[in-house]
């Protein structure tokens, strides 16, 4: 009994951990492909304000299949590409402050809470 008081805080120290960021990561892949599926879609749109809409269309029509995501604290921008007028970008930036994970935070070190991933596309006809 002596070793398992011992043992048993590290222990559930490294579970938890494991459970923060295996949640983390389902997340972060979750607004990875999000991000993904609004890039694939917004190549259809000829002003940027179409390929916006298109962008966003997307978005809130697949956010129910991810069950981690929340749409209000999901932001969608659509800019042009540094450097390359033949390119834009499909900017998703996620909160996640919603999970129960950030109240491990003095325990276990976790990432921002703020997840951001970028597609980049190229125009069409160019």
């Amino acid at each position: 009994m002596i070793e398992f008081a011992l043992v048993a805080p590290i222990l559930l120290l490294v579970l938890f951990g494991i459970l923060s960021y295996g949640l983390y990561f389902a997340v972060i892949h979750s607004v990875q492909q999000v991000t993904a599926e609004a890039a694939r879609a917004s190549v259809a749109g000829i002003t940027p304000a179409e390929r916006q809409q298109i962008a966003a269309n997307t978005v809130n029509a697949a956010i129910g299949s991810y069950p981690l995501l929340r749409r209000d604290r999901l932001t969608l921008n659509v800019v042009p590409a540094a450097g390359d007028p033949s390119l834009y970008d499909i900017r998703v930036t996620y909160d996640a402050r919603h999970l129960g994970i950030w109240s491990m935070q003095g325990i276990v070190p976790l990432p921002s809470s703020t997840i951001q991933r970028t597609s980049t596309v190229r125009r069409g006809g160019l």
